[in-house]
């Protein structure tokens, strides 16, 4: 017998007519001769490979398909994750912006040392942490809080009413955008809270939602100096010859701080230092930083400041209060 060389063609099989009458037997008969049929030596070893092999293909790109959707699902839940990890921080970062963060005791005391006040400064991002923030994302309700001595900041811009009269609306949104940028840049070098602007009102708090000392007036002192310091350089674009000049008040006293609606959240403050804050810079004359007598008490002893006696004046406020200027 000659060897069964891949090129021979595969053979007809002529199947065998038996009669429809013969019953299981003839089934039976049927099957054998089909199975002697398909191994006879007649049909190519060749055609048997191919099947085998085209059988083995298949499942071969299957298991290829699966890794290959398996490794895309993997891609496209990663680049989910992140996308949903960037949208986290970034309302984080909206929500911390709009309420007030808290500082760990490690930063509170590089934050009082005033050696090392640059450097609590320059770290003061690394160990700052929410604190009303928190509260709302946790689902917890934030109850209102007393402090029993805060200082409350307030400054407005001198000549703003007959500014707007000659600018048109985008160059008044210009310039107020301008100067606030300027002066949020400040406050951030300094513990502090922005707690709102309305119009010209620049409205800034120390010493809550976590109290720090005697540091509040301070601070708020210090800032009121830089805000004075970076005011005379600065430049309206619109009006770039003319220059700009603010008024400022410091109070310091009790208040009662919370969150305030769930729709646009905001910390806000009352109590009667913040009325009387606002009386002192209502008062107070361009480029001066006008101040109570209870922040005055305050920065005598902390030292390091100059202060001018302004005498008494009338306020409307509960009680005639003595006034003195900071420098």
């Amino acid at each position: 017998d000659k060897s069964v060389s891949p090129s021979v063609e595969r053979q007809k099989v002529t199947s065998i007519a038996l009669p429809s009458s013969c019953g299981s037997s003839c089934t039976t008969l049927r099957l054998a001769h089909t199975m002697t049929s398909i191994w006879s030596p007649k049909v190519s070893i060749y055609d048997r490979d191919l099947l085998y092999c085209s059988h083995a293909n298949i499942l071969d790109n299957m298991v290829d398909k699966l890794e290959k959707y398996a490794n895309h699902l993997e891609e496209v839940v990663e680049e989910r994750t992140n996308q949903l990890t960037a949208e986290k921080a970034r309302a984080d970062k909206l929500l911390s912006s709009m309420l007030p963060r808290y500082h760990t005791q490690q930063h509170q005391n590089h934050q009082y040392n005033i050696l090392s006040k640059s450097d609590s400064l320059t770290s003061s991002v690394l160990f700052r942490l929410r604190y009303v923030a928190e509260q709302l994302m946790s689902g917890k309700s934030v109850e209102p809080q007393s402090y029993e001595m805060v200082t409350i900041f307030f400054s407005d811009i001198v000549g703003f009413t007959s500014m707007c009269s000659v600018s048109s609306a985008m160059e008044v949104v210009t310039f107020l955008n301008d100067l606030y940028n300027l002066f949020d840049d400040i406050i951030k070098m300094y513990d502090v809270y922005k707690v709102e602007t309305i119009g010209d009102a620049y409205m800034v708090a120390s010493g809550l939602p976590i109290s720090n000392g005697i540091q509040h007036a301070l601070e708020i002192s210090t800032m009121a100096l830089h805000f004075l310091a970076a005011i005379k350089v600065f430049k309206i674009r619109h009006m770039p010859n003319d220059s700009l000049a603010i008024r400022i008040g410091i109070h310091s006293g009790p208040v009662v701080a919370g969150v305030v609606g769930t729709t646009m959240p905001r910390y806000c403050l009352f109590g009667d230092t913040v009325n009387t804050a606002s009386r002192m810079e209502s008062n107070s004359l361009p480029l001066k930083i006008h101040i109570s007598q209870s922040t005055a008490d305050v920065l005598v002893q902390g030292g390091s400041f100059e202060l001018e006696e302004r005498g008494e004046i009338e306020m409307k406020v509960t009680q005639d209060a003595a006034c003195v200027y900071a420098e």
